[in-house]
């Protein structure tokens, strides 16, 4: 994924769609009002944390490269150790 790109968030469930959720007050002097209170899944109707599911996008990222790391460093290692026919024909 390159640097910068959207990328959708998604729900425990899996869901991709939300809808917002607004808390209604009421003040005799002013009427009512409506007052942002984060979004719910239309999947499954939870209550969402957006800062949640930004984490959990990132750890995802974290563990992709971590991965990518890893196999890298596996590469190099099979690339740089002796083999064992070279080692066997030396002796």
């Amino acid at each position: 994924m390159a640097l910068g790109e959207w990328q959708y968030l998604r729900c425990e469930c899996g869901g991709e769609i939300f809808q917002p959720v607004v808390k209604l007050k009421y003040k005799s002097e002013g009427g009512t009002i409506s007052e942002p209170f984060g979004h719910t899944c239309v999947a499954c109707h939870a209550v969402v944390d957006n800062a949640y599911m930004v984490r959990l996008v990132e750890m995802s990222k974290k563990r992709a490269e971590r991965d990518r790391l890893n196999a890298e460093l596996a590469e190099a290692e099979r690339a740089t150790a002796p083999k064992k026919a070279e080692a066997v024909a030396t002796n």
